[in-house]
Parts: structure tokens; C-alpha cells; sequence
């Protein structure tokens, strides 16, 4: 798919490089009737290859015009979303990524942020900072690979990792005690409770849950 993209990249680009440099040489080398006619065509070459070159997609309700791109080692894509005014850019260090996939969820995970402070402004969740302290990655093996815990709204947040659903696999928690917390279920009840060991640098050093403990990866 990657090799595709680049393939249809690199027409688009001459496409428009071409279609510049005919319109350069008509207006030195043709009568104004017939540069006048060469341009108007040039003119609709070069539009061709700008909207070629953008990408327009529904996601559920939601239309968003988009563009990726690549040199070797390197991938980006930028995401518009017209209606909510908000634009998401993944950059990566890798080949053989959907950059593109990327800048969707990104925009999944900052636009309800973004919609509550336009309609309602000062009134956001905003993290205690005293939950920095069991922020972290940590360590579920034999089960899995890693978890990442994170502030979240007005609580914590767990993700396992690796996903490419963030927002869907993100798991919420309430805080109950010092270091405790518990799982909100998705019919907005406590489940299991989550305990936080604490090192003597104040720092989460691992958690227990369901009698399982998973320690923090330095």
C-alpha cells in the first residue's frame, strides 16, 4: 500500500511541477491568444494534482479531508476536521506505518477535550497533580506486555499496550484512599480496587490487582 502511495505521489508531484514550469514557458514562447488557452489547461492540470494530492474520508458522521506523505525513514500525515476545527499531525521515525490511522485516533483522544473548552470554557476536568506520581508504564507480564498508567480527567487512566484503539481500550479509575483506586465499569460502577506501593522518591513503584503485581519499568 505504501509502495502505492509513493508511486501516485510522485505523478501528482510532476504532474504539478510540469504543469508550473508549461505555464512559465507559454507565457515567453506563445502568442497571447494561444498562451491564454495553454494556461486554462495548465491551470486545470495543476488544480488536478493539487486535489489529487488531498485525501477526504467519512469516519461514522464525520467527513475529514486529510494528506500523508513520506521520505525514506520518515512518515507524516495531517488530519482536518472542518466542522469541529481541529487538526491532528502524527510524525514517525518509520516506514510501513498507517500514519494516517494514527492521526485519526489522535483526533479521537484531544477532540471531546477540545469540544467541552469551546462550549463551555474554564470549566474542564482538570488532573490533581498529585497523581504524577503514578504515572508510569508498568510491567503485566506473563499476562500481556505493558500497561501505561496516566492522569485522566478528574482521575487515573490505563491503557495496554501496544493498541491501536486507544480511546476504546482506555480504562478509567477512581480514586478511593491514599494510593487506591478502583475500576469504573462502563455502567458507571466501582469495580475491582487498584493498589499503588509508593517508593521513598514519592513515585508509584508498582500496583496489585486481582492479588496480580505488576512492577513499574524504570
Amino acid at each position: 500500500m505504501n509502495a502505492i502511495r509513493i508511486v501516485i505521489s510522485f505523478f501528482i508531484a510532476v504532474l504539478i511541477v510540469v504543469s508550473v514550469l508549461g505555464w512559465m514557458w507559454t507565457g515567453t514562447h506563445q502568442p497571447p491568444s494561444q498562451a491564454t488557452a495553454s494556461h486554462l489547461v495548465l491551470g486545470l492540470a495543476m488544480l488536478a494534482g493539487v486535489v489529487g494530492a488531498v485525501a477526504i474520508w467519512r469516519d461514522g458522521s464525520k467527513i475529514f479531508v486529510g494528506h500523508d506523505g513520506s521520505c525514506p525513514g520518515y512518515r507524516t500525515a495531517l488530519l482536518l476536521m472542518p466542522e469541529d476545527r481541529i487538526a491532528t499531525v502524527f510524525l514517525a521515525n518509520a516506514q510501513n506505518l498507517d500514519t494516517e490511522k494514527w492521526a485519526q485516533r489522535l483526533y479521537d483522544i484531544v477532540a471531546p477535550a477540545v469540544r467541552n473548552a469551546v462550549k463551555e470554557p474554564g470549566k474542564g476536568k482538570t488532573p490533581d497533580p498529585a497523581l504524577r506520581k503514578f504515572a508510569g508504564t508498568y510491567n503485566v507480564q506473563p499476562w500481556g506486555g505493558e500497561i501505561a498508567v496516566f492522569p485522566w480527567e478528574d482521575g487515573l487512566a490505563t491503557l495496554a499496550l501496544p493498541t491501536m484503539e486507544p480511546v476504546k481500550n482506555l480504562v478509567k479509575l477512581k480514586k478511593t484512599g491514599e494510593n487506591t483506586f478502583r475500576r469504573i465499569r462502563k455502567d458507571e460502577k466501582l469495580g475491582e480496587e487498584i493498589v499503588f506501593d509508593v517508593g521513598p522518591d514519592g513515585k508509584a513503584t508498582r500496583f496489585t490487582r486481582h492479588s496480580n503485581v505488576y512492577p513499574r519499568i524504570p
